[in-house]
This record gives structure tokens, sequence and C-alpha cells, in this order.
């Protein structure tokens, strides 16, 4: 299951193809049988293009053949246009309208949207969740992921062409989020007792909020379009809503 960028549209991918659905008001969009299983979807906002991962093993040709291939598929002529090929298998996709990003175990790929030109690739610690957000503002693209070492995190802003490591966590990240226009970095460890918000322009920390004393397996992190919450879900069957200043001391906000 899966977002797009604007949460307007969720997917669903099964072991025969995938699913497409309006958020508000609730309502099936797409439904597709290829026949042979998906282990990930990505949709560009509401564009009928989608970048399709096949699970470990799929005997159909009109999918993705296996879990290590990014196919570009245009829905509205039904065909695939594209294709990316890796060694390992593909533990996440991001789309902007620009670029395709592909998350591996320890590499991340970019590449150019309208030609699959690639345009840079990043080395990561162990990353199994593959754990990467990208901004989706018009502009340079401000990308986050895992560092090189246990409980940090990558900044890349290809605006400035600088890099950043943030030491977020004493364990190991297992949950990141970024604002649409990626000025807020939040992040949760393996531990998910403890939320960090980050000023990602500066690496400086802007908030600290505590989800529970007892250690938590953190499912998602979620901003509201202002950056005024924080949802927090997690393994304890609970959802928290904190509310942040990261609106007033980054965006600028009244």
């Amino acid at each position: 299951l899966s977002f797009n960028q604007d949460n307007t549209c969720f997917s669903a991918v099964t072991d025969r193809g995938f699913f497409v659905f309006n958020t508000e008001p609730y309502r099936p969009l797409i439904c597709r049988d290829f026949e042979s299983g998906l282990s990930l979807l990505s949709m560009l906002f509401r564009f009928e293009v989608f970048v399709l991962v096949g699970s470990s093993y799929s005997p159909s040709p009109s999918a993705a053949a296996t879990n290590t291939k990014a196919l570009l598929w245009d829905d509205h002529a039904s065909r695939c246009i594209g294709e990316l090929s890796f060694r390992s298998p593909i533990r996440s996709i991001r789309l902007r309208r620009d670029t395709i990003v592909v998350i591996l175990l320890h590499k991340i790929y970019l590449y150019n949207f309208s030609d699959l030109k690639l345009l840079h690739q990043l080395e990561t610690t162990s990353n199994p969740k593959g754990l990467c957000e990208v901004s989706q503002i018009s502009g340079p693209m401000l990308l986050v992921c895992p560092g090189l070492q246990k409980g940090s995190v990558r900044v890349e802003n290809y605006g400035s062409k600088k890099c950043k490591f943030i030491n977020a966590h004493s364990s190991n990240i297992t949950c990141l989020a970024l604002t649409h226009d990626g000025r807020v970095l939040a992040t949760a460890s393996s531990k998910g007792t403890l939320i960090r918000c980050f000023n990602t322009l500066d690496g400086t920390l802007i908030q600290e909020v505590r989800r529970g004393a007892d250690r938590a397996e953190i499912y998602c992190l979620a901003f509201s379009p202002t950056a005024q919450w924080l949802a927090v879900s997690s393994d304890k069957g609970t959802i928290h809503v904190f509310s942040l200043k990261a609106d007033s001391v980054v965006l600028g906000d009244d």
C-alpha cells in the first residue's frame, strides 16, 4: 500500500496486479490484472504513469519480471515505456516530476524521468526498508536517506550541491518523513520512543517529541501540509498526533 505525493490517491499491489483508489471521496479508479505479482508500485501525483516492481517471481512478461527490475508503465497506452534493471532487489521507489529514485539495500540511484539517464548514485548503510524521501515542490530536489553510520541521516541538497550528515539517533533509523517542501525532516529509530524534527537547511534540531517509554516499532511518520502536526503510528496499535513548532520556526508562518 502507498499514497501518491499529495495523498489524493493510494495504490495497492497484489499477487495479480494493482488497484488505485481516490481518497476523498473514496472510490476505485483503476484495476489492472497482469496475472502475475507485484511487490511495489509508485505513482506520480494523478498522472497515468506508474513505476512497477515485480515480486521475486513473476512468470508473465506483461508485468515486471522480477523484484530487480523497475518498469515505467503508461496506463493510458497500456504498455511499458521504459525499464531499469539492477543486480539486487529493489527496496522502494520515490518519484518526482523530473526524477525517479530507486532504493536498493546499500545504494540509491537517481534517474532523469524523461530519458532514464543516470543522474547520481549514493551509498547508504544497510537499508532493508528502503528508507528515502524527496521534496516535491518545483525546483532543485532535496533528498534524505540513511547515512553511512548507525543513526545517521544523509541530506542531499541538489540546489546548493551540498551534502550534510545529521546524527539523529544512537540506534538504527527505522522511519523518515519529509515535508512537501523538504525543509523539515522527522526521524525515528529502532527504539521508537523519541521522534526528532530537524531543519534540513542547516541540520539543527527543531523539536523532540516522545511517543512513549516502551520500545516500539514505528510504522509511519506523516506531516500535515503546513507541518503544524506530525502523526506517528506504531505496532502498539495507536496513532499519536503531535503539535509542532516547525511551521513557525522554519516556514515563517505567523
